[in-house]
């Protein structure tokens, strides 16, 4: 008997107020301390807002900081990600799928349901 493909835990932590403060998979955590931060390791990432909608991400600090700017659909969804240079990062072409250029190293997991994690 065969077996195929890799099995992956990923575990959900929310707070009393039924909000995710943290993400565990792949051996990895993503704590949420709020709305404007991430914190995976010692890779911290700031939410920029604008009348309640995600509309651009820094990742990274001082010298290594890079701002991606997420594209919204309809839906409120981020679609589209763009880097500073106004070169499209990352495009969700489908709901199912990811296209990326393949030099990205922005964390598109963290944003694609951005409205439904902080409404």
């Amino acid at each position: 008997m065969a077996s195929v493909g890799k099995v992956v835990t990923t575990t959900y932590t929310y707070d009393i107020n039924d909000e995710r403060i943290a993400l565990g998979a792949n051996g990895a955590t993503t704590t949420y301390p709020s709305k404007l931060y991430n914190v995976n390791g010692t890779a911290i990432a700031k939410h920029l807002f604008g009348n309640g909608a995600a509309i651009a991400d820094i990742q990274g600090s001082t010298s290594t900081a890079a701002v991606y700017y997420l594209h919204d659909d309809h839906l409120l969804g981020t679609n589209l990600v763009s880097n500073s240079l106004a070169n499209i990062d990352q495009l969700y072409a489908n709901p199912n799928a990811l296209t990326s250029n393949g030099n990205s190293s922005y964390t598109h997991d963290n944003y694609r349901l951005l409205a439904a994690k902080f409404p």
